[in-house]
C-alpha cells in the first residue's frame, strides 16, 4: 500500500517549490509578504469575469463553468486564504 503525503507535506512541498521560483527571479522580501493575498485577488478577478461573461451568454465561459472550472478556482482561493500565513512565513 503507498504512503500518502499528509496535508502538512503537501503544503510544505508547495511552499518549497513557491520559494524556489520565487527566489530564482529575486523576488524581494516585501513582495513575498502580499504574494498569497496578491494570488487571492487575482483568482477572485478571474472568478467575476468567468460569471459575468457566462451570465452575458459566452457560451465558452459557461461550459468552464459546467465543467468545474470555477469552483476549482473558489477551492483554490479557500486554500489560499485558509494557509495564507503559513505560506507567507514560509517563502520568506
Amino acid at each position: 500500500m503507498p504512503i500518502e503525503a499528509s496535508d502538512k507535506d503537501v503544503v510544505q512541498e508547495q511552499i518549497r517549490k513557491v520559494k524556489l521560483f520565487l527566489d530564482t527571479y529575486g523576488i524581494t522580501t516585501a513582495l513575498r509578504g502580499c504574494f498569497v493575498e496578491l494570488l487571492i485577488k487575482r483568482l477572485e478577478a478571474l472568478v467575476n469575469f468567468m460569471s459575468q461573461e457566462a451570465a452575458n451568454g459566452n457560451e465558452d465561459f459557461e461550459l468552464h463553468i459546467a465543467e468545474g472550472h470555477l469552483q476549482k478556482y473558489l477551492d483554490d482561493i479557500e486554500y489560499l486564504k485558509g494557509h495564507e500565513k503559513e505560506i507567507v512565513n514560509g517563502i520568506k
